[in-house]
């Protein structure tokens, strides 16, 4: 994904995450709505924040093309739910799927018949 792309991403997900949390949302509910098509088409790749409170966290979730933004947590496991996550359709049942910290990273897991396999957030802050 170009950085461009992900870093929009990036930011759409937060501002969705801030402007729920000042709502002062009690009950949980889903927020924002970015969406990765995959090459053919029929299917997305949801990127969404779930409001639980003061609580934000990043949600993923495979569905079919136009598929509804869940009021649940997402059908990937993404570890620690952070906000900053950057996804990109490598096939039309692959997804890469890159995600910031400094612990190992998850094994590749399937969802809905598509591969996601982990990769880790580059900054584009840092120096390197």
């Amino acid at each position: 994904m170009p950085l461009k792309k992900a870093v929009m991403t990036a930011c759409a997900l937060a501002f969705a995450a801030a402007f729920a949390m000042r709502a002062g949302a009690q009950s949980c509910k889903s927020v924002g709505n970015t969406r990765l098509p995959s090459p053919d088409g029929k299917r997305e790749v949801l990127l969404f924040v779930r409001v639980c409170g003061e609580q934000a966290s990043g949600e993923v979730e495979i569905v079919a093309k136009g598929g509804l933004v869940p009021d649940r947590a997402g059908n990937v496991d993404v570890p620690g739910h952070p906000i900053r996550v950057s996804a990109r359709w490598d096939s039309n049942d692959v997804v890469f799927l890159e995600i910031p910290g400094t612990g190992p990273l998850p094994k590749p897991v399937r969802v809905e018949g598509v591969t996601i396999t982990f990769f880790r957030l580059s900054d584009p802050h840092s120096p390197d």
